[in-house]
């Protein structure tokens, strides 16, 4: 909602918005650290039960950050734009669930 209210200039959601968008960011990191932390105290978290695929998916570089942050601005743009093409929405996802090469 924050980069909706940033696009479209609706200044009086900004502030909430970007509240909203904190406390959901920690409570799904906290989650996520303790689901995590669940796992590997039962044993079912180790990286050599993965397959290859997923592996490769576990080593992030700074290329793979860009390439999620311009599909997910171009998924906002052609969402807050309706002249946009939808294709492009469709085609900022895919980009970002291509895996690594």
């Amino acid at each position: 909602m924050a980069v909706f209210a940033l696009l479209i200039g609706d200044w009086r959601r900004l502030p909430r918005s970007v509240l909203t968008l904190a406390a959901g960011a920690v409570v799904n990191t906290l989650f996520s650290i303790l689901l995590g932390l669940s796992a590997q105290a039962n044993g079912l978290l180790t990286v050599d039960a993965f397959p290859g695929a997923i592996q490769g998916r576990l080593s992030q570089e700074l290329l793979d950050l860009v390439i999620a942050l311009a599909a997910g601005a171009i998924a906002t743009y052609a969402k807050v734009n309706p002249g946009a093409v939808s294709a492009m929405a469709g085609t900022a996802v895919a980009v970002a669930f291509i895996p690594p090469v």
